[in-house]
């Protein structure tokens, strides 16, 4: 007897997006209170470009496999305070589209990449801070004494700086 066996797991773990039958209903607002998002296939906390203003407080996005990502911001206007995102495959912990948002004292053990502009980093550990300049988007962003334990990439035009980055 032959037995198949299944190792099903979500692509996704927390999304936000517009709704597709009304134009202008976008995910707002939102305060989230200790996600705990693991083993996750592509992304753990995705905010699409058409959700804004939208809140995280305290949580994990970890252990998401393959080429993962713990936490996607594309849109902008999102606050996410004391997240931990680690061990997320071969992706990054957080990719940062998105403008205007704020990230306080966050917990990263790979890659924290922003490529969106007004974006402000306060505290935290992060491992590696990279700011692209893909496209021209990233700049302007903040550095409020974020502790950077790897190697801080500065490729974003006039990101201002207060306090220590190491």
């Amino acid at each position: 007897m032959s037995f198949t066996y299944w190792n099903t797991r979500p692509r996704y773990g927390i999304v936000t997006t517009a709704s597709a039958s009304r134009s202008g209903d976008w995910s707002t607002t939102w305060t989230i209170i200790n996600p705990i998002i693991e083993y996750i296939w592509d992304k753990g906390i995705w905010f699409k470009d058409n959700s804004y203003g939208n809140t995280v407080v305290n949580g994990t996005s970890e252990g998401n496999v393959e080429a993962a990502v713990g936490l996607q911001i594309d849109g902008p206007y999102h606050t996410f305070i004391t997240i931990d995102a680690e061990s997320n495959g071969v992706g990054d912990d957080f990719v940062v589209t998105g403008s205007y948002n704020n990230f306080v004292s966050i917990f990263s053990q790979a890659n924290f990449t922003i490529n969106g502009s007004h974006n402000v980093v306060q505290g935290g550990h992060l491992q590696n801070l990279i700011l692209t300049q893909s496209g021209g988007a990233c700049f302007s962003n903040f550095l409020i004494n974020p502790k950077v334990l790897g190697t801080l990439t500065e490729g974003g035009n006039g990101t201002r700086y207060m306090g220590k980055t190491g």
